[in-house]
């Protein structure tokens, strides 16, 4: 009985590593588009003194997916995302209503945070090669 499991087992393992090996070789991006190049200013004062000043952290979020960034019944936003921006202002201001939240679709999450326009990204950005260049 435990030679046929083995030998079942060692059958599967030989069948998935042929299956593997005649997958299609991944099409590497070599270019990546540029949607938008934005100007950046260098400032010498740090974000932290800036958002400090300001009395707020501006959060770029979502509100149309329900658990990460939406809108209640009330007009409240809620979700994880939003409680990650109210976490961030509890740390820094002491007060987790110190926040302003703008939406911002996928494709201005780059530009966004690289504007300065906000603070903090709290909207899903998955790893990339093309983001990590």
């Amino acid at each position: 009985m435990r030679k046929e499991v083995y030998m079942v087992f060692m059958g599967i393992l030989v069948l998935m590593v042929a299956l593997a090996a005649c997958t299609k070789e991944v099409e590497v991006i070599k270019e990546v588009e540029v949607i938008e190049e934005v100007e950046v200013e260098k400032s010498t004062t740090s974000r932290l003194d800036v958002v400090k000043a300001r009395g707020k952290v501006i959060c770029a979020s979502r509100n149309d997916v329900p658990g990460y960034g939406s809108l209640e019944a009330a007009g409240n936003n809620v979700g994880f995302d939003i409680d990650l921006c109210r976490a961030v202002a509890a740390a820094v201001l002491g007060d987790p209503k110190a926040i302003e939240i703008r939406f911002i679709s996928a494709s201005e999450r780059g530009p966004t945070i690289q504007s300065g326009e906000v603070d903090v990204l709290t909207r899903t950005v998955t790893w990339t090669t093309s983001r990590d260049a």
